[in-house]
Parts: structure tokens; C-alpha cells; sequence
């Protein structure tokens, strides 16, 4: 059955799957956070302590980091459509069954489950974005993309409380977030057995059977995208785990306000993901929206920091959020642009840079909590604000790789023009 082909050669449908994407990760994302505003409630309910409650979060982390090896692999075998759909059964499930947990052990074994398919999606999203798109549209869709796990967040906070005031019972909301996961794979599942177009993956690949993990390893511009990711994730991730008790106990501001200006940095990394993304489209590089988008996080975090209460905190928490967001929905976007690029080199690499660095983010806690020990709450948050300055270190040894370089090393390259063309 022939393609519906665009003027840029492929699939009109690719739309659609970016559409199933975008919606499993709002799944996904109900799944990790939907829990958190919980937390008391099933600190309560299950008679755990606090370290216990926050494992149930940080587990994600954990499993997502170890199992992008594992999805790797996956798409290396069985194509990203496989994937995704495995990841999407896991998230389902591992939701689902907290309508059956009665003890913390239980849970846990839930917990695991979704991050486990968190990590199997997270570059098998990538591979897919890559496989359905062409080249001038990537960074678009992958901003767009980016944005809408940032929006997710927000999202999953906001509809949580008024779910659980309604049911009377965190598990049946945890049973509802992990449905809709299951709801989306069975979609999936139907379209990959049609003989629909969303069904045809393109075979754009020439390495077929040579592990895209080995291929990523090998590549220089992997690992500096690793530098540049790993320092500014771990002070994000660290943010957004610490800010609002931070607000607290440091600037006596109530857990209401706290928890409202902290849900206001991924609300404006959504901004920042569209925005800047658009914009690189455009102009056609990409290296504009690395390191000084780490810059942009070192200024907004000391501002988040040292501000009192008031217009200039909100201000810093958006451009601490604006920042990140910008600078992620650029990563995944340079990968696919690096010389040799096949769908299989794309999950392997995501595998190495947000994988790995996952892994290093899993230690935040345990570095925060010994450095607040002696130095105290407000210092340790100030030192651990600079460290996208090693990100930002990392990016500047970065190749330009966005389409006005190609058209410069190749004449006509990706085509001419300076315009977004989608």
C-alpha cells in the first residue's frame, strides 16, 4: 500500500503519530507525578515514613535511567512502534495495579514497573520522531513534543487533588492514570495489525544489525551531550524536588504558595520549548539555544535562591524553567543531526545521554542531604545552582549541526531557505 506523501516525502500521517506520542506521555507523565500531591495520604494509609514516601518518586528516576539500555535494545530488535508499545503496557500496568496494593512493598513493584516503561519509550520516542519526520522538522516536533511533558506536569498536578476529592481513594485515581496508559497501547496495537498508514514505519536505516548502543559510545558528540545534559538536569531534577520545601522552611512562605511558584517552571519551560524551538527551526542552528540556555538556568537558580518573595522570584523561576526547556527539546534534536545517524544509533544515544545521567541525578538526595547537614539548606541550594555552568562547558565543544551549517559544508544540503518549513 503506497504512502500519502507531503511535498517533503513522507507520510501525511505523520501527524498522527505525533499525536499518539504526545498523548502517551501525558499518560506517562499522570503515572510518575500523579502520586506526589498523595503522598501524606498514602504515607498514612500504608503507616511509612517519609523516606519511604519520597522512594516511591525517585524509583522512576532509577528505572527509567536503567532500563533506556534495555529500550535500546528493544528497538534494536523489534522497531520503536514494539517499544513504545511495551512501554505502554508497563506504564498501564504498574498504574492499574495500585487498585490492588494494601501494602508498600506492593506499590513499589508498581512503581518500578512504570519507570521501567518510561525508560523503554524515552528513546523509542526519539527513533520514531526521527523515522516519521523529515530533517527541517525535527527540532520543530521535538520542541513540541518536550513542551507537552513539561505542560503534562502542570497538568497532573492540577487534576490530581480535585480526582482524589471526588473518588475518596488515591488508588482508584493511580487505577485511572494507569487505564488511560493501557487505553492508548491498545490503540497502538490495532493500528500496527491495519492496514492504516500509521501502521508503515519507514525503513530509513542502513545499519541494521549493528547495536545502536555500541554505535552511540563511540561517538565524541554522544558524551559531550551527556557533559551538557548530566549538570543541568541534576539541578533541575534537585529544583524540583527541593524548591518548594525550600520556600518553606527558608523564606516561611506557605506549602500553597510554594507549591504554586515551583508548578510555574515547567509551565513556562513549555513557553520556552515552543519558543525557542520555533526559533531554531528558523534561523537553522542550534548551538544558540545550548549554553546560554545553561547560562539562563545558573541566573534564574540564584535568583530562585536569593530573592525574597515577590515578582523577581517568579520571574527567576520562569527563566530557571525557561532554560531548561529550551535546552532540552535542542538535545534530543542534535543526535539525529550527527553524521551517520541511523534510528538505531538515535536510541542508543538517548540511551547514554539522558540514561546516564539519570543514573548520576539519582544521587542528588543523598549529596543534598549531607552538604545541607553542614552548610545548611540556602548554601548547598546555592552551590548546587552552578553546576549547569559544567553543562554549559560541555555544549561549547558542541558541532553546529542545524541546517544553515549543512547548507554551508554541502551547497544545498537539506534544501535552501531560510524559513521553517512544516
Amino acid at each position: 500500500m503506497a504512502l500519502s506523501m507531503s511535498k517533503s516525502g513522507f507520510s501525511k500521517y505523520r501527524w498522527g503519530v505525533l499525536i499518539m506520542l504526545i498523548l502517551l506521555q501525558l499518560a506517562s507523565t499522570f503515572n510518575w507525578f500523579g502520586p506526589s500531591p498523595l503522598l501524606t495520604t498514602i504515607r498514612t494509609e500504608l503507616n511509612i515514613g517519609y523516606s519511604s514516601a519520597g522512594a516511591l518518586m525517585s524509583i522512576i528516576s532509577l528505572m527509567l535511567a536503567l532500563f533506556m539500555f534495555a529500550g535500546s535494545f528493544i528497538i534494536d530488535w523489534f522497531g520503536a512502534t514494539k517499544a513504545m508499545i511495551f512501554s505502554a503496557v508497563l506504564i498501564g500496568l504498574g498504574g492499574v495495579g495500585g487498585l490492588f496494593v494494601r501494602d508498600y512493598l506492593l506499590l513499589m513493584v508498581m512503581r518500578i514497573a512504570i519507570g521501567a516503561g518510561l525508560g523503554i519509550g524515552t528513546p523509542a520516542a526519539s527513533v520514531l520522531i526521527y523515522q516519521w519526520f523529515p530533517p527541517k522538522e525535527h527540532q520543530f516536533v521535538n520542541s513540541l513534543y518536550s513542551a507537552m511533558g513539561y505542560l503534562s506536569m502542570s497538568i497532573a498536578f492540577a487534576i490530581t487533588i480535585p480526582l482524589f476529592v471526588f473518588f475518596g481513594n488515591w488508588r482508584i485515581v493511580a487505577s485511572l492514570y494507569g487505564a488511560s496508559a493501557l487505553v492508548i497501547a491498545l490503540v497502538w496495537i490495532a493500528l500496527l495489525h491495519s492496514k492504516n498508514e500509521l501502521s508503515v514505519i519507514k525503513k530509513q536505516s542502513k545499519v541494521k544489525k549493528r547495536v545502536g548502543l555500541s554505535l552511540a559510545l563511540k561517538k565524541k558528540e554522544v558524551w559531550l551531550l551527556f557533559v551538557a545534559h548530566c549538570g543541568a538536569v541534576w539541578t533541575f531534577q534537585g529544583f524540583m524536588t527541593f524548591l518548594p520545601s525550600f520556600f518553606q522552611e527558608v523564606k516561611g512562605l506557605d506549602i500553597a504558595t510554594a507549591s504554586s511558584i515551583t508548578g510555574f517552571v515547567p509551565l513556562i519551560g513549555a513557553f520556552g520549548s515552543i519558543s525557542c524551538g520555533i526559533a531554531s527551526s528558523a534561523i537553522g542552528l542550534r548551538k544558540p539555544f545550548t549554553w546560554p540556555m545553561h547560562l539562563l538556568m545558573v541566573l534564574g537558580g540564584i535568583g530562585c535562591i536569593v530573592l525574597p518573595f515577590g515578582p523577581l522570584l517568579y520571574l527567576s523561576v520562569g527563566i530557571f524553567g525557561f532554560g531548561m526547556a529550551s535546552w532540552f527539546s535542542v538535545m534530543i534534536t542534535i543526535p539525529m543531526e550527527l553524521e551517520g545517524a541511523t534510528a538505531e544509533f538515535i536510541g542508543g544515544a538517548m540511551a547514554v545521554i539522558i540514561g546516564i545521567s539519570n543514573l548520576v541525578v539519582f544521587g542528588f538526595p543523598i549529596a543534598y542531604s549531607a552538604m545541607s547537614a553542614g552548610l545548611g539548606e540556602y548554601n548547598s541550594m546555592l552551590i548546587f545552582t552552578f553546576i549547569p555552568l559544567l553543562s554549559a562547558l560541555g555544549a561549547l565543544f558542541l558541532p553546529e549541526t542545524g541546517w544553515r551549517k549543512l547548507d554551508q559544508k554541502q551547497g544545498s544540503g537539506l534544501g535552501s531557505g531560510s524559513s521553517m518549513k512544516i
